[in-house]
């Protein structure tokens, strides 16, 4: 008789959690380094872009100064403008972007120069210097716009903007140490002048400057305030009205708007001389042909003679940089040119000496004594 031996086969199954684990391990050092590899080509890709964006500021930048050159190249010109990005006699270095004809990397690629631009832009008008510009009006539309009204918006350069109101003595006598303190900066005066422009029957005479001189000051008050019923005066010459000038003006603020204050000068016709300095704290400043009460500006008239616009974008492979700056067309108000803030003007002292005659002859006091 033959035994037969029943063996007991038992299923060891650790193998199996062994595999599983291992799976799993590999899944997660797989997206472990799948992630770092995305996380290294995002970062060579951003250090690529930044070094593109600056390439593509330089070549905005350089285009920006080309515009430059060729804007006085051409300021005989009262015409000369460029209105589109195609090179031209007056533009040489000004590429067009072709990408099957160009193996350029970075380059300016559109340039425009735009020398009748809406309104006018100052920044930084100091306290200590007054800036000087033409207002040249030239209607766009047809039948063409009556140029009657100014529009003068400012706001300060830097620091936090305040406006103040009437319970604060926020007024002409207010101290400078009052408008500048270290918790508040209020928006600060603007001395405004106008002068007819004559250029075009000769240089200006000292009795055309006289009589058609105007000044106003231009005082920033919250339009909460209920005694600010005047934002607009009206243009008076000194030989029409002497007791016009030095009107202190109320203009209406608002810290919401993009202008935080703004006044209007009405009654005007034709072109004039600006000059502006800022009182108490530096401003910047927008000028512009006034609109109607619900348009602050008309935008169909532009100003010419004063400004320039120069648009340049820069490519750099795909990315690209745009650049718009405003640059004078005067040279003798772009900062080169001083010009004087009083009729006598000296770095030194002064000796004033007062004589009566008839009394006899007297020495010349202000002669220093000889050695």
């Amino acid at each position: 008789m033959i035994k037969r031996e029943n063996t007991s086969i038992r299923h060891n199954q650790q193998g199996l959690v062994a595999i599983v684990v291992t799976f799993i391990i590999m899944l997660l050092l797989t997206l472990i380094v799948t992630g770092f590899a995305q996380l290294a080509r995002r970062e060579q890709r951003e250090a690529l872009d930044r070094q593109l964006a600056t390439q593509a500021l330089y070549a905005a930048e350089a285009g920006i100064n080309e515009g430059r050159s060729i804007l006085y190249a051409n300021r005989a010109n009262p015409s000369f403008e460029k209105t589109d990005c195609k090179p031209d006699a007056a533009t040489p270095n000004a590429q067009v972007l072709d990408k099957d004809t160009t193996l350029r990397t970075f380059e300016f690629s559109c340039l425009l120069i735009d020398k009748t631009p809406p309104e006018l832009v100052f920044q930084t008008v100091a306290q200590n210097k007054s800036t000087v510009t033409p207002i040249v009006p030239v209607s766009t539309s047809t039948p063409p716009s009556i140029f009657s009204k100014l529009v003068i918006a400012w706001q300060n350069s830097s620091g936090p903007v305040t406006i103040g109101s009437s319970t604060d003595g926020y007024n002409f006598g207010k101290s400078g140490s009052t408008w500048n303190t270290a918790t508040t900066k209020p928006v600060g005066m603007l001395r405004v002048e106008l002068v007819p422009n004559f250029e075009n029957s000769g240089p200006l005479t000292l009795q055309q400057i006289r009589e058609g001189t105007f000044v106003v000051y231009l005082l920033p008050r919250a339009t909460t305030d209920s005694d600010v019923p005047v934002e607009s005066v009206v243009y008076e010459g000194y030989g029409a009205n002497p007791q016009a000038q030095g009107k202190v003006v109320r203009a209406r603020c608002n810290g919401a708007e993009a202008r935080a204050c703004h006044a209007v000068i009405t009654g005007l016709s034709g072109s004039y001389f600006l000059r502006v300095k800022a009182l108490y704290n530096d401003a910047d400043v927008r000028i512009c042909p006034g609109g109607t009460l619900t348009a602050l500006c008309d935008p169909n008239i532009t100003l010419s003679g004063s400004q320039a616009e120069i648009d340049s974008t820069g490519r750099a492979n795909d990315v690209l940089k745009r650049i718009k700056v405003r640059t004078n067309l005067r040279p003798d108000y772009d900062g080169s040119v001083e010009v004087g803030e009083y009729t006598v003007e000296s770095s030194e002292s002064l000796c004033k000496l007062y004589k009566v005659w008839p009394g006899g002859a007297e020495d010349d006091l202000c002669v220093p004594p000889a050695p």
